[in-house]
């Protein structure tokens, strides 16, 4: 499925020129922008480690839907993924922007 980043971090699409030209400049570079969803059942392991070593400036918990995330219910319901309720991450690592 297709997000902007702006969807997937904030639950909605959002006017700040940041995330649009992040995209851009990813699109102009060749590259894509990849993103992990990782579903933790209430009765998982709930302490996440960053792939890299950033500083965390901001934390925003996104209100919405608790729909399940398997792939077969996924196939049919096509924005799950940004209605459901979840966390952000936002700040900085060494390359710049960064968030989870």
């Amino acid at each position: 499925h297709t997000y902007s980043v702006d969807e997937l971090l904030f639950g909605h699409q959002t006017k700040n020129l940041f995330f649009s030209n992040l995209e851009k400049a990813a699109e102009k570079r060749g590259k894509d922008i990849w993103y992990i969803v990782m579903y933790l059942c209430p009765g998982d392991y709930h302490r996440y480690h960053s792939p890299a070593i950033f500083k965390a400036q901001e934390r925003r918990h996104i209100v919405g839907y608790l729909e399940p995330v398997k792939p077969s219910y996924l196939y049919d319901h096509r924005n799950v993924l940004k209605q459901n309720e979840r966390v952000s991450l936002l700040g900085q690592w060494e390359g710049g922007f960064f968030s989870m």
